[in-house]
């Protein structure tokens, strides 16, 4: 006999014949028992029940799945369903049943791609391949969560398919595959590599580039992110011009199970772990289709189906500590080998412009890290916090020796999104992201990603700067405080509107740029744009220069806004229009986000940031022309006369102005 549970279920006979199963209802209960059939405990009866009618049993249910259990016997054969105490079990061998023979054969291949014989992986792989016939127990009224795991695995053996197929040099043949699985998958990296790898392999290197530019666009566009640290690496090689040095991309290993508490502890002898066996006790508090908390997108680790493929690498995956790594094959032949790329120990990017000033900031946020595990850069919008805590982290990188990671929180809206964007920005992506409008994962790990965040930074010694917090500032202040009680090695920079309010937090504002930094800052931006600018050759331009920085307060946003207006207006031009400042500086980085490309858009962000009361409490406040003291701000902004209690050195929130000594 075989059963068939990877597309529509279908039992066939040793003639490979299929069997008369009859309704919807005995499908559902062959494919409860086929996903169960490699444990010898029997499915207990209330598992049963659940998954043949998805929560919405018959009033004897019990008598109900009695006769449905005769009904599939007299289908199949008596002997095929045992009866235990307890339960059921279908009795068959493990590679009757697709899923476990499709779980056996991506194993065989996965060993035979790390042990470098493509040949004999792509042949195994697509035996494996070949066994689906639609989506997963199609058959099960709830199956999705149930197929999440053997789908995530499908991918696996896709991505290592084709990777075998390049290792054996062809390329060309499956270039046209790749571009259908990029178009159905416009968010797997792996793919996207794989398929810049391709165009690379037969002479397209203008088309590989553009393959590139095209996935970081679209990641950009609908994630507000750039791509993984392993595809930012391939397209700096493929830069470089020498298809010797274009790194092979590493694949994750497969799905593991903390996501599905119905699936297996322990493997069917001689199959690995049983996909779809079930632990030897199941209860009827997490009943089928109730995944582990935040399994929608990522699981935990848990020990892997098959070894870890080091032939394999995805361009999106794991980030490890540097070490030494294990030689790989090249694209052209199994037989060669070559050292593999060191993972990167960070993702500080460039800077595309000087940093002035800042030098006594920069040397006390160095000490403060060796004494504080968490440091927050407070000050307004455009206060140069983010630089700052950039060039600071630069210069302490030798420090952490599993890198610096930036996560960027200004894209985001949503602060269920933050733990699975500083999980991405410290490598650690894989391929779980969310596919399209489906809603489907598709990678192998879909639990909660702040887990698998622990998971990978406790071992680790790292810096992670948590930028621009201050929108979505519970979820960031829960993350950081998680990741400082779970990760002793990890050391937490953040810059923010306001301070995480976390405990052992240290705060240090951001203050305005002093004169003779203002004035070189303006002064190097204005000959960016208007080349041989030097405000020293002429007084009357120093001076007009000088103003510009005082008025606009030392903000180093503003500055910058300013001396980029030099295409059109002089100095003393710019100076004389400041008063109308939010039409004047709106000429701003077309790259940056929306709202620091004007002085305007970074006031109105701030503004949306406060409540009714805040807003309340600075509208008040706009009365005075150069700052206030405790008694003017009392009489002018309070909503009541102070009382006797109350402590005049308490702000109502932390994103109240703050004192001057």
């Amino acid at each position: 006999m075989r059963y068939l549970i990877l597309g529509a279920t279908e039992a066939r006979d040793s003639q490979g014949d299929p069997l008369p199963l009859g309704g919807a209802r005995i499908r559902a209960l062959l494919t409860a028992l086929a996903l169960r059939a490699a444990r010898p405990a029997p499915t207990p009866v209330h598992v049963l029940i659940d998954e043949v009618w998805a929560g919405d049993p018959p009033q004897d249910a019990v008598a109900a799945l009695q006769a449905l259990v005769g009904r599939l016997r007299r289908a199949i054969g008596r002997a095929a369903v045992v009866s235990a105490p307890g339960g059921y079990r279908l009795a068959a061998d493990p590679d009757e049943i697709d899923l476990f023979r499709f779980e056996r054969l991506v194993d065989e291949g996965s060993r035979a791609l790390d042990a470098g014989d493509p040949g004999t992986a792509a042949a195994t792989l697509r035996t494996a391949l070949a066994l689906w016939r639609g989506p997963a127990f199609t058959d099960l009224p709830d199956g999705a969560a149930a197929a999440a795991r053997p789908e995530a695995l499908r991918m696996t053996a896709l991505h290592q398919r084709v990777e075998a197929d390049l290792a054996l040099g062809r390329a060309a043949e499956i270039l046209p595959e790749l571009r259908g699985l990029v178009a159905d998958h416009p968010l797997d990296e792996p793919f996207h590599a794989q398929l810049i790898r391709a165009l690379w392999a037969t002479g397209r290197a203008a088309d590989a580039l553009a393959a590139y530019e095209a996935v970081r666009q679209g990641l950009a566009e609908r994630l507000g992110t750039e791509p993984g640290a392993g595809l930012r690496e391939l397209h700096r090689r493929l830069l470089r011009g020498d298809p010797d040095t274009v790194p092979v991309p590493e694949t994750g290993a497969a799905p593991t199970g903390a996501g599905a508490p119905w699936l297996p502890e322990s493997p069917a002898p001689g199959h690995g772990a049983a996909f779809g066996s079930a632990p030897a006790t199941e209860s009827a508090s997490a009943p089928r289709g109730t995944p582990a908390p935040g399994a929608v997108h990522e699981t935990a680790h848990a020990p892997p189906l098959a070894p870890p493929v080091r032939a394999l690498r995805t361009a999106s995956a794991h980030a490890p500590s540097p070490a030494a790594a294990p030689t790989e094959p090249t694209n052209g032949s199994a037989g060669s080998a070559r050292p593999s790329v060191p993972a990167p120990r960070g993702n500080l990017r460039a800077r595309l412009t000087s940093f002035v000033g800042r030098q006594a900031e920069v040397a006390a946020l160095r000490a403060g890290l060796r004494e504080a595990r968490l440091t927050t850069l407070t000050g307004p919008g455009g206060s140069g916090k983010t630089r700052l805590s950039e060039e600071t982290a630069a210069t302490v990188a030798d420090a952490y020796p599993d890198g610096v990671w930036v996560a960027e929180l200004a894209p985001l809206d949503d602060p269920m999104a933050v733990p699975g964007t500083v999980l991405s920005a410290v490598g650690r992506r894989d391929t779980a992201l969310l596919s399209g409008l489906e809603g489907r994962t598709s990678g192998p790990d879909n639990a909660d990603p702040t887990a698998r965040l622990i998971e990978h930074c406790a071992p680790r010694r790292l810096l992670l700067l948590l930028d621009n917090c201050e929108h979505l500032i519970d979820a960031a202040a829960r993350l950081a405080e998680t990741l400082l009680a779970h990760c002793p090695q990890v050391t937490v920079l953040a810059t923010s509107r306001e301070p995480l309010g976390v405990p052992g937090e240290t705060v240090r504002p951001v203050e305005p740029l002093l004169p003779v930094p203002a004035h070189q800052l303006f002064a190097e931006r204005a000959a960016a744009v208007r080349p041989g600018f030097d405000p020293a050759q002429d007084p009357d331009t120093a001076a007009a220069v000088a103003e510009i920085c005082r008025r606009l307060d030392g903000l180093p946003l503003a500055i910058e806004l300013a001396a980029a207006r030099l295409r059109l207006l002089t100095p003393r031009q710019i100076a004389d229009r400041l008063d109308d400042r939010f039409r004047l500086l709106t000429s701003g980085s077309r790259t940056v986000l929306p709202r620091q490309q004007t002085l305007r858009a970074v006031v109105d962000w701030s503004w949306d940031l406060l409540d009714e009361r805040e807003r309340t409490v600075l509208r008040r406040a706009a009365v005075f022309a150069g700052g206030w003291d405790l008694a003017a701000a009392e009489a002018v902004c309070a909503g009541r006369p102070p009382a006797p209690g109350d402590d005049p050195t308490v702000r109502p929130d932390p994103r109240q102005p703050t004192a001057s000594p």
